[in-house]
């Protein structure tokens, strides 16, 4: 029939007022929105290009990558002698870690625990000399950096969506660049020094000189630092670093209503804290951030709700800044700000305006050839098309995508492919109409069933090319594959469903003449 169900007509109905309803927006400035109970605030996010803001290039420092993973190797592994009861000195050399055994008992019982928790670095012992060396390998090397550069783009990337910035682009670049494209940032200063903070993140017992000169604590050496104007030792091995932290936040004294940061460790982080705050009460911990002591309490009673506070003196930018940092976890690596570049505004309101006119004069275009050409019909597909630009509009407002000018030459390309599907039903319509002499109801009804075949192979095959295009490409290449993909599915729904919904509204058994004949 020609006419489609009540169910399809509600169906229409429905996804035309929930696309205008996020489009609405879009076409009011925000002062005037207030007033406008129950509408959505936030019209279409617009990109770097459109609207202006921050280019930043940051690189990873890998030319230490050896000796940093050696170092860490280091720790663990004397972590793991001292939990045996094995004595050993450690030094860090020109990229080559070597252990040397105190007791020549203990040579073979280390040599066998490093060879098992070596990791990717190669062993060399000389039992004569009780001595045990790593080194790390170009492949192993390689493997390292590679891990290293990705684990620092996500750090970054936690670390910049905790700031709050509004759809920041954020990628990888050639072996160890990170490309950041921040929309309508023009300060930078302060996202750059939380960038740059390595926020690493331990919990350490205090200890003094004594102990660490008698090998009293799991290491050979200790680390001095300073709370207020006591210095103070500490054991190199950590109770918990930051790795176990499930949440940091902004928080204020119950006391004393000052800012501070409320932490929480994960099952993990929690139990190894508990048992160690009830093997030493009485003795003080400190709480380290880039070996800089923030404070220094005293153990009371074990710790067991894996949870606890940070004071410091902190303002309220301060605490907040440090929450997001230790949430988003420390850096895996050093990174340097090579290149920083300001996007102006002015040239984003250009590209705006040119947009809106090339989408004005293709949508006139259009709108005069179907209706001169097809008629009644043809402002049928009028209607439709003006509909999926507002659909296409209100889809990414809800999906919160960013629309950047390639997004806007794929809306272009839309209004241009959007009546390609009605303009295949038509001429088909008109086609069997001619050649069967069938009544308009039967060559309307024939011509939507022998046109949908051809419309979904074309348009399901360019948003196979579309998807692929966003799952391949980045940055502009994806804004553009993000408004042809949308574009694809509202002109499908508009010329499927819309079009032959005016058209059912209109036919009746009396029409004896088909408008495009």
């Amino acid at each position: 029939m020609v006419q489609i169900s009540k169910w399809s007509m509600g169906f229409v109905a429905l996804m035309i007022l929930v696309g205008s309803y996020f489009a609405v927006p879009n076409a009011l400035a925000p002062a005037n929105m207030t007033g406008v109970a129950g509408t959505p605030k936030n019209p279409v996010t617009l990109g770097l290009d459109l609207q202006g803001g921050a280019y930043l290039v940051l690189g990873v420092e890998v030319t230490n990558a050896r000796g940093d993973y050696l170092d860490g190797l280091r720790g663990f592994l004397a972590r793991e002698l001292f939990k045996e009861g094995i004595r050993a000195r450690a030094t860090l050399d020109n990229n080559v870690l070597t252990f040397r055994i105190t007791r020549p008992e203990d040579f073979d019982p280390a040599a066998r625990l490093i060879r098992t928790g070596r990791a990717e670095a190669a062993v060399e012992t000389n039992k004569e000399a009780r001595t045990i060396s790593l080194t790390l390998g170009d492949d192993a090397l390689a493997n390292h950096v590679e891990s290293l550069v990705s684990k620092t783009v996500e750090v970054v990337r936690r670390r910049v969506d905790g700031f709050g910035l509004t759809e920041p682009s954020i990628q990888r670049q050639g072996e160890n660049r990170i490309v950041l494209q921040l929309p309508g940032i023009r300060d930078t200063e302060s996202l750059k020094s939380g960038l740059l903070k390595t926020a690493k993140m331990e919990f350490r017992l205090v200890t003094d000189a004594t102990a660490a000169a008698t090998e009293e604590v799991p290491f050979d050496e200790s680390i001095s630092g300073n709370a207020g104007q006591q210095p103070l030792w500490l054991e190199l091995d950590p109770i918990v670093t930051g790795e176990h932290l499930q949440d940091a936040r902004l928080s204020y004294s119950q006391q004393d209503g000052q800012p501070q940061v409320f932490f929480r460790f994960d099952g993990r982080g929690a139990s190894l804290f508990a048992e160690t705050t009830a093997n030493n009460v009485g003795r003080p911990f400190a709480i380290v951030l880039d070996d800089k002591i923030i404070s220094a309490p005293t153990i009371r009673d074990a710790i067991t709700g894996g949870q606890g506070v940070i004071t410091g003196g902190f303002s309220t930018e301060q605490a907040n800044e440090l929450a997001v940092l230790l949430k988003s976890g420390a850096l895996p690596a050093q990174i340097n700000f090579l290149e920083e570049r300001t996007v102006g505004a002015s040239l984003g309101a250009d590209s705006i305006q040119a947009g809106i006119t090339a989408c004005i004069l293709g949508l006139i275009f259009v709108l005069v050839f179907m209706g001169a050409y097809y008629g009644l019909f043809g402002m049928f597909a009028n209607i439709a098309l003006i509909t999926n630009l507002v659909l296409l509009l209100g889809a990414l407002t809800a999906m919160g995508a960013t629309l950047t000018l390639p997004g806007i030459a794929g809306i272009v390309l839309t209004v241009g492919m959007a009546v390609d599907a009605n303009v295949l039903i038509f001429e088909r319509i008109r086609e069997v109409y001619r050649a069967n002499e069938l009544s308009v109801g039967k060559a309307i009804e024939k011509g939507y069933k022998e046109a949908i075949s051809t419309i979904l192979d074309a348009n399901l095959t360019t948003l196979i090319a579309a998807i692929l295009l966003f799952v391949f490409g980045s940055g502009p290449i994806r804004g553009f594959a993000v408004t042809l993909s949308l574009g694809i599915l509202t002109s499908m729904f508009c010329a499927l469903l819309l079009t032959r919904m005016l058209i059912g509204f209109w036919w009746s058994p009396n029409r004896k003449k088909l408008p495009i004949a």
